[in-house]
């Protein structure tokens, strides 16, 4: 057992010296500000997993969210990974998430118009779920009141619905916004609800009869 202790501790110290950033892999989530903010907008370190990256990247977020005084730059390094198709689609959907955090924080109106503009940009995205992270946020700062130049989600949420190469993730998270936005958009969801596929069908009736807004729309059990 000695000697194969021994044997790792070899190997250890033998990757170490060869990738001296594994020793140190990524600095504390409370560590220095300006640092953190370069470190969030590069890819995945080879020193760690996915899984572990995507959690790193959302506790430096969530450090750099609640300092204050705010750290210079952060809003617009949130947007840059927001609006990048090339940054990883779980860091992106952070970023929309953290950008509404901060518009929560009573940023200056340009910076609040900027991040606004930024999650509609992200409406049109073709990742998994982003679309309808950026509807979320959109209702999100709606429900805050504000601001009253704040845009309602209901016409975005109609826009992710129709549009026919959304993913079937954020389309189904539309229909939940647009049932809670506007209960009368009922028939939308109901005429909508023959052209999605079966499983996005199921969610959207729920949505919709969980909301009371459609009774007449199919029971989550009947739809195939």
């Amino acid at each position: 057992m000695m000697r194969f202790l021994k044997l790792m501790a070899l190997c250890i110290s033998t990757i170490l010296a060869a990738h001296p950033s594994l020793a140190g892999c990524l600095p504390d989530t409370d560590g220095d500000a300006t640092v953190l903010l370069q470190l969030i907008s590069k890819a995945q370190p080879d020193c760690m997993a996915r899984a572990v990256w995507h959690e790193w990247v959302d506790r430096a977020m969530r450090s750099l969210t609640a300092r204050v005084p705010r750290p210079a730059g952060f809003t617009e390094s949130l947007i840059g990974l927001a609006e990048s198709p090339s940054a990883d689609p779980v860091v992106r959907n952070y970023a929309v998430q953290h950008l509404t955090m901060r518009w929560m924080h009573r940023v200056g109106r340009e910076e609040r118009t900027e991040i606004i503009e930024s999650v509609q940009k992200c409406l049109t995205s073709r990742d998994a779920t982003l679309a309808g992270t950026a509807l979320l946020a959109l209702q999100r700062i709606e429900a805050a009141g504000l601001d009253v130049r704040a845009p309602t989600a209901h016409p975005d949420a109609l826009a992710v619905i129709r549009d026919g190469q959304a993913s079937q993730a954020s389309r189904a998270t539309a229909i939940q916004v647009l049932a809670a936005e506007d209960p009368e958009a009922a028939t939308e969801v109901a005429n909508t609800l023959a052209n999605l596929g079966s499983a996005l069908q199921r969610h959207a009736a729920a949505f919709a009869r969980s909301a009371d807004v459609c009774p007449t729309c199919p029971k989550e059990e009947d739809v195939p």
